[in-house]
């Protein structure tokens, strides 16, 4: 049951930009395999700066469970992230696009898998960039 808790963690630490709370849910050597980081990010330092590095972009952050499978050590959770568009977003090229004020909403699908003390080992996250740039005004809507 504690495994299926995981999610609602992550909502709440990224909701409150809490990125080392955030950081200890995943074990040293975890790895995140992201739409913004393909090449995953490896370690847990390397976790919590990218995802600082994300969240210092936006304001108003609201992270929010809406469903949660969980069998043994594999989780998997759909959420729906929310947020402002209120500085420069850095792109995974490197490159910086001026903030645009915009808010978002993106449903973000994550696949856990959990080591046996309960820390994230490796993560795949899913979302839908392109859309979320059509939010932001950065793409034109299909």
């Amino acid at each position: 049951m504690a495994n299926q808790q995981i999610p609602q963690k992550i909502a709440d630490a990224i909701s409150k930009k809490d990125f080392a709370g955030l950081a200890n849910l995943y074990n040293e050597t975890a790895v995140v395999v992201q739409p913004f980081f393909p090449e995953g990010l490896k370690g847990r330092e390397a976790i919590r700066q990218a995802e600082q590095q994300i969240s210092d972009s936006f304001t108003d952050i609201e992270v929010r469970v809406e469903r949660v499978v969980a069998d043994g050590r594999v989780v998997a959770a759909e959420m729906v992230c929310s947020a402002k568009n209120s500085a420069a977003l850095k792109m995974p090229n490197g490159t910086e696009v001026p903030a645009t004020n915009k808010r978002i909403q993106v449903r973000v699908h994550t696949f856990l898998e959990i080591d046996e003390k309960g820390l994230i080992v490796e993560e795949h996250r899913l979302l839908d960039v392109a859309n979320m740039m059509q939010q932001l005004g950065l793409l034109p809507q299909a």
